[in-house]
């Protein structure tokens, strides 16, 4: 039985300071040992000088220098500490008696008491979710359900290449990048269709033979504006990344992956 002296928000406030001094406590536990133990240690194994399975996930040392390595990791120690303080300020929030009062009145007049064990279940889900999110961005890998979001954690390369289509007409050749051309589906998916079928000829020739169709229909039902081609052509395109991008309508190479059908001869002049 609880004192019934004890004010009905005092357990819940002095949940909510305990809360508060355990994310600080993580928070500059975490920051210390990013900035003062970790980037010793990533510089030792740089030089293959640290313990063997530190050593071997340092795997581009030709190619990249040990500062890109610190970078990285300075990344991700930000990246988790925001997700640290983002973390212990929702749980501030929730142990606090006012919204304890808030939540109150809109639950059952009946309802069940939550068992200790249920209580401590809920609290378990609610941490490994948290532990396990943290893992994920802090080890830079992809655990289902949970994961580092590498959509938006990766870091930006210097160059970028990119499959676009071409098409082959009486004039020369037209830039067929446009979504309006191959609706419903889009030039990604051509795109990725010639990168990863290269070694099965007849199941590439079918998804190209579908997507020239598909092309031509379109035309003639006056779905898109493009010309009528001859042939497609697939270019691997690469750039080296500008400030603002300026260079996107001229890429630093191009080179040409395939043109379908084969057969086709090239338009005069080319």
């Amino acid at each position: 039985m609880g004192d019934p002296r004890r004010p009905a928000g005092a357990s819940s406030g002095r949940i909510s300071l305990v809360i508060a001094f355990g994310t600080a406590f993580v928070l500059l536990a975490w920051m210390g040992g990013a900035a003062f133990v970790v980037p010793p240690l990533i510089r030792s194994a740089y030089r293959a000088e640290s313990w063997p399975f530190l050593n071997d996930l340092i795997s581009g040392r030709a190619t990249h220098p040990v500062e890109a390595y610190l970078a990285a990791w300075r990344s991700v120690a930000m990246r988790t500490a925001a997700l640290v303080l983002v973390c212990g300020a929702a749980a501030f929030v929730a142990a606090r008696p006012e919204v304890h009062a808030l939540l109150r009145p809109t639950l059952p007049e009946r309802a069940l008491p939550i068992g200790n064990w249920r209580r401590l279940g809920v609290y378990g889900l609610i941490a490994a979710v948290v532990v396990g999110s943290l893992a994920c961005i802090a080890l830079d890998t992809e655990a289902w359900p949970l994961s580092q979001y590498p959509m938006y954690s990766d870091m930006r390369q210097e160059e970028f290449h990119q499959t676009r289509v071409f098409g082959v007409t009486e004039f020369g050749e037209v830039d067929l990048s446009a979504a309006q051309y191959w609706r419903p589906y889009g030039r990604v998916h051509l795109g990725l269709a010639v990168e990863r079928w290269q070694a099965d000829a007849d199941r590439l020739e079918a998804a190209l033979s579908g997507a020239l169709s598909l092309y031509e229909s379109r035309r003639l039902l006056g779905r898109h504006d493009g010309p009528a081609v001859r042939s497609l052509r697939f270019y691997r395109l690469e750039w080296r990344l500008q400030p603002w991008v300026e260079n996107v309508d001229r890429p630093d190479q191009k080179e040409l992956i395939l043109e379908f059908p084969r057969e086709s001869r090239r338009a005069p002049g080319e």
